[in-house]
């Protein structure tokens, strides 16, 4: 989200709540908000002022030194006001205006480089919080936030011109207004590790997004939900992660998980063209949709899924408008990231139920209407037996091995299932594993060694291509093509219906149905 790569402090008090009521300073909230930052390896730094019960932040820098002498990042920002309630609480409140500033110092092709971004914002933010100094619990509320691009200044001798067409410097506005509950603890003993836990709910949600390139292009997007709600539980180790390592950290206990869950959602996005002529206008709405992804030791996790999906898209290069809908979808994907001698599954599927175009985009497939309208569904998942020989997040690691002419990662199996396809009133659907030798690929660059077996089945096909044929969409030559090519693969199982049993031997011999077609 956008306040979270601007402001930190703001982000994270924005996800931060109360339980029970105990004694803490506003200087005790002050230094617990700030140690999950500076346990990602921020330097922190500000001179709050105590005003009787009233701790004020006031400027706030957060730098970050890049890893390998590459440069510097700082960030500007305001921090909030914390007063003490008198009763071992305090309430939190954050500038209504203030000003962001975003420096970058780097090192490019040897040569100094420096950008620098200012923006100002305003929020309607404010919270409480209670607990412990090594455990506190934040509740907060907001409703609005505003970003405006005010200043753009980029130094790189080594990279290219701005397109002369521009004619300023580009534009930037982002609005959101919302109703917003957080409940969220962090807790860090000492120098310790850092655990933070975070429960936010936002509804009535309105999002406006401008961007422009003065002379070339300009977008603006306008997007609404009901409601959506974010789970997130993130674990930070006592040592600051190496960025070019993160594999370390991984193995240290460093982990992320974060779940959402949202309803009815609408948005709209139009691109122009610098005389304003519209270059792509695309609608999309959703009705249910969840998502969720993991990071830790284990690997990456990533699931998505959503329902009543409608996607409207009007663009004059593409000469006619494009409408789809779809009942449901989803995709998830697993990937091991860490190095070990035992094996490990990697995996990724999708899945999406009754995709279907509108009237007009089948009018212009099928003008006859002779092919049947139905819905098309398709899925698979396909999965993979892998040995990781080198840390994956491990940059230099990685590097070294494959400047050696080494893989990081042994294929050893390889399996697919729930294949399925339904279009045109046929369907076909498979499944199948295969073991793998991949060392004739990495010594000699021959084709690696596959052992094992995928069976089809093929419903409706005849139907389908006696339909092509009579609507002239296909020759017959082709269509008798078609089925004569099928007939070397596959054999009659019913009616319009075929089998395929495709068996794969170490020694590259290939059979269908127990004949050799190689």
């Amino acid at each position: 989200m956008t306040r979270l790569a601007l402001a930190p402090a703001t982000a994270l008090a924005a996800i931060l709540a109360l339980p029970a009521y105990a004694d803490v300073t506003a200087e005790e909230v002050w230094h617990n908000l700030s140690r999950p930052i500076a346990a990602m390896g921020v330097n922190v730094a500000a001179s709050p002022m105590r005003e009787g019960d009233v701790l004020r932040v006031g400027p706030v820098i957060y730098s970050y030194e890049l890893p390998e002498d590459a440069g510097r990042v700082e960030l500007r920002s305001v921090g909030p006001e914390i007063t003490e309630a008198g009763d071992g609480t305090v309430t939190l409140l954050w500038p209504e205006e203030m000003e962001i500033t975003l420096d970058v110092d780097a090192v490019v092709e040897g040569e100094p480089a420096h950008f620098r971004a200012a923006m100002d914002m305003t929020l309607d933010q404010q919270g409480s919080a209670s607990g412990t100094p090594g455990s506190i619990t934040y509740e907060t509320t907001g409703s609005s936030l505003s970003l405006t691009l005010t200043e753009v200044e980029i130094e790189d001798p080594t990279g290219p011109d701005l397109p002369p067409e521009m004619d300023g410097p580009p534009n930037f506005a982002f609005f959101m207004d919302y109703e917003m509950d957080s409940t969220s603890t962090i807790t860090a003993e000492g120098e310790g590790p850092v655990s933070m836990t975070a429960d936010v709910t936002m509804t009535d949600m309105v999002q406006d997004l401008m961007m422009e390139l003065p002379g070339e292009t300009s977008t603006r997007s306008v997007s609404t939900a009901e409601q959506m709600t974010t789970t997130a539980r993130i674990e930070l180790p006592a040592e600051a992660p190496d960025m070019t390592n993160l594999a370390a950290a991984l193995s240290r206990g460093l982990s992320l998980e974060v779940t959402t869950d949202g309803s009815n959602s609408q948005s709209q996005s139009v691109s122009s063209d610098f005389d304003s002529q519209v270059t792509m206008d695309q609608m999309q709405s959703l009705g249910h949709q969840t998502g969720t992804v993991r990071l830790n030791a284990d690997g990456l996790f990533f699931d998505a899924a959503a329902r009543d999906f409608a996607l409207d898209i009007t663009a004059p290069d593409i000469g006619f408008p494009i409408s789809l809908t779809a009942q449901s979808g989803s995709f998830n994907m697993t990937v091991p990231l860490m190095a070990s001698e035992e094996t490990q599954e990697g995996r990724y599927a999708f899945r999406f139920e009754e995709l279907n175009g509108s009237d007009d985009l089948w009018a212009m497939i099928d003008p006859t209407g002779a092919l049947p309208h139905d819905p098309v569904t398709m899925g698979l998942v396909l999965t993979a037996d892998l040995v990781i020989l080198q840390d994956l997040l491990d940059f230099d690691g990685m590097r070294e091995m494959i400047d050696a002419g080494e893989s990081p990662i042994d294929l050893t199996s390889i399996a697919f299932g729930n294949f399925d396809v339904q279009a045109l009133g046929a369907q076909l659907t498979g499944d199948g594993s295969f073991d793998v030798d991949l060392t004739p690929l990495i010594e000699t660059g021959a084709e690696p060694i596959l052992d094992g077996t995928a069976e089809f089945d093929l419903t409706g096909l005849n139907a389908a291509l006696d339909t092509l044929s009579s609507s002239g969409m296909i020759p017959p030559q082709a269509i008798m093509g078609v089925r004569m090519s099928i007939g070397m693969f596959a054999e009659v199982s019913g009616e319009d219906a075929l089998h395929s049993l495709i068996e794969v031997r170490p020694d590259g011999s290939v059979l269908a149905n127990g004949q050799p077609i190689r």
